[in-house]
């Protein structure tokens, strides 16, 4: 059975400030807002679509395995999957490799605990420029 993809989910660099952020993108204004409220941040209108901008600490959530690809529940928004923006970083990159090994397709049914958070990572372009990203890490509950 495939489940509804509600958005999707990706680390948001602070600007100037250095206020980091989750972005959750949603074509559903009550998604958004439901997760501002519920996560502490500010929904608002995007081209085409809501977003709610929230603080970027640890989310606990499950990771699901669908149809090939991989969805998270964020544990605040029961009910919900998001797929996870992790570019342009690979999913094998931000989480370990026992948890991917836990989403075998005999599980897809259930979660695999694990703990959301973003570490920021200055990229050098080759003009000598330097970049800050976000980069999403999954760790298994018990590890964090």
């Amino acid at each position: 059975m495939r489940a509804e993809v509600s958005g999707r989910v990706s680390a948001l660099p602070g600007a100037g400030d250095g206020a980091d952020s989750w972005q959750i993108v949603s074509a559903s204004q009550e998604v958004a807002e439901r997760a501002a409220a519920v996560l502490g941040g500010a929904a608002s209108s995007t081209d085409g679509g809501w977003r709610a901008v929230v603080p970027a600490e640890l989310l606990p959530v499950a990771l699901r395995r669908e149809g090939g690809g991989v969805l998270v529940e964020i544990d605040a928004l029961p009910g919900l999957l998001f797929a996870l923006d992790s570019k342009p970083f690979p999913l094998w990159q931000i989480a370990p490799v026992r948890t991917l090994v836990a989403l075998v397709p005999e599980r897809e049914d259930q979660g695999v605990g694990c703990l959301l958070s973003a570490r920021p990572l200055l990229i050098k372009t080759r003009g000598g420029r330097l970049v800050r990203y976000l980069m999403p890490q999954l760790a298994t509950a018990d590890v964090a």
